[in-house]
């Protein structure tokens, strides 16, 4: 019961959003002086955060969007053994294999191995 309280509150305050078109800085305001954890707070502090910060011009004209209207929920994490969070010291790679269509990732050291605390978790 306590986890569908904040679950309709969030529904509720994401409809509310929607239907009356708030602008997303008003939106982004009301929201931090609500203090009412939701299972969105990830995908509005660090999913959207992301995509605006280190997307490209063309992936935030599509992706945002769909975000901000809660057509698409998402969250975003990053870890490596020797750095933790620190997005700037992360050594992994990834590359495009158009011969395989896919990526190929590498990770160089043993400090560039990822360390997994989220799966305990969820």
């Amino acid at each position: 019961m306590l986890f569908l309280i904040p679950c309709r509150y969030t529904v509720n305050l994401i409809v509310f959003f929607v239907e009356k078109k708030f602008p997303e800085e008003e939106d982004y305001k009301l929201r931090f002086f609500v203090d009412q954890p939701a299972f969105t707070d990830l995908h509005w502090g660090m999913f959207m955060p992301a995509i605006e910060g280190l997307g490209t011009d063309e992936q935030q004209q599509k992706w945002l969007p769909l975000a901000y209207k809660m057509q698409i929920i998402g969250c975003y994490a990053q870890t490596q053994l020797g750095h933790g969070s620190h997005v700037q010291w992360l050594e992994t790679t990834a590359t495009f294999d158009p011969a395989t269509n896919e990526f190929v990732l590498h990770s160089p050291t043993l400090t560039s191995n990822k360390v997994s605390y989220m799966n305990n978790f969820l």
